[in-house]
Parts: C-alpha cells; structure tokens; sequence
C-alpha cells in the first residue's frame, strides 16, 4: 500500500514513532507521501494524524 493511501491510523503510527525518538518536527518529503496530490480532506487527516502527537511540518521538500 502507498502511504498516498493508507488510512490516518497508519499516519498517526508514523507520528507516534517520531514523537517517541523525541522529533517535535519533520521534513515532510514527498518521496514518502505526496502532500499536494492529496484532497483536502485528507490534508486534514494527516495533519491531525501529526498533531495528535505533537509532531509538526518543519518544511514539505517536493522532489519531483
């Protein structure tokens, strides 16, 4: 499954990793999921996935 379409609970695992080794934020590449492409719902979805565990958005690198 692509990240692009896991379920927010597979972000939010994500998130709880990062927050456990003591990141309060992340580069969010678009090599591991592509920000842009996804609706705005799901926008939503993995910032709150984030949030949740007080993780944020330091940046969004496109690579492409």
């Amino acid at each position: 499954m692509l990240e692009q379409e896991a379920p927010a609970s597979r972000w939010r695992d994500v998130a709880r990793e990062i927050s456990l080794e003591g990141f309060a934020h992340i580069d969010l590449m678009d090599t591991w999921l592509r920000p842009a492409d996804l609706s705005k719902e799901r926008k939503v979805e993995l910032k709150d996935s984030f949030d949740a565990y007080g993780v944020g958005f330091a940046a969004i690198s496109v690579i492409r």
